[in-house]
């Protein structure tokens, strides 16, 4: 696994993005968008998130049909994708992040 693999796990928009493509090989933007339909999401999306994954041969992004798909380097991030959605999934059943327990005396 090389660094751009953690890029793309870096930002809260393409992990979603890569975890959505985990479940299914090709996702609707409005999906990926879901109830967060703020401006500067949907431009985020549009103009840094899925050119950046597209780019990198993570996802393939249709413009036209407004859907992304698979791309052909996605197995090779996969395994960490699987492993960081565990992760995720292990804190939303939690009430608090593993980082509000910690103290500093």
């Amino acid at each position: 696994m090389d660094d751009e693999a953690y890029l793309a796990l870096a930002d809260e928009q393409r992990r979603g993005v890569l975890l959505a493509l985990l479940d299914e090989p090709t996702v609707d933007i409005d999906v990926l968008i879901g109830d967060r339909a703020e401006p500067l999401r949907q431009i985020s999306l549009h103009h840094q998130h899925l050119p950046l994954l597209e780019q990198m041969g993570y996802a393939e992004w249709n413009k036209d049909a407004e859907r992304v798909s698979r791309g052909p380097q996605f197995e090779t991030i996969q395994p960490l994708v699987e492993f960081h959605g565990d992760e995720v999934e292990a804190w939303s059943d939690c009430e608090t992040a593993p980082t509000d327990s910690v103290t500093v005396d």
